[in-house]
C-alpha cells in the first residue's frame, strides 16, 4: 500500500506487507511487515502500533528493526525520530 497521507490499519500487518505513507501510520494490531512513514522525507512522521512484533520500521530516510518483544502488553507503542535515530516508546495504556 502506498498512500499520500496518513494510513490507518484496523488489524495486523502481515510479514509480506509493505505500507508506505507520506505522513503517519497507525496500526491497531501487530506489525510484522515493513512500515515506512514519511516516505517522501517527512522526519516528523510517526508509526503507532498496538504491538511492534517484528518487521522493519522506516521513517523518512532512517530504518530500524522492530523490537523482538512488545514494550508493554496492552499499550500502544510509537516510533519517531529523536536525535537522528528512530526511538520506540510506550505511549498509551
Amino acid at each position: 500500500i502506498k498512500y499520500n497521507g496518513t494510513v490507518i490499519v484496523f488489524g495486523d500487518v502481515n510479514p509480506s506487507a509493505h505500507i508506505m505513507a507520506e505522513s503517519d501510520i497507525f496500526v491497531a494490531g501487530s506489525t510484522r511487515g515493513i512500515l515506512h512513514a514519511g516516505c517522501l522525507g517527512d522526519r516528523n512522521a510517526t508509526v503507532v502500533a498496538a504491538n511492534f512484533s517484528s518487521g522493519q520500521i522506516r521513517i523518512a530516510d532512517l530504518i530500524v528493526r522492530a523490537p523482538d518483544d512488545a514494550i508493554e502488553a496492552g499499550s500502544f507503542d510509537m516510533a519517531k525520530i529523536h536525535d537522528n535515530h528512530i526511538v520506540i516508546d510506550s505511549v498509551l495504556k
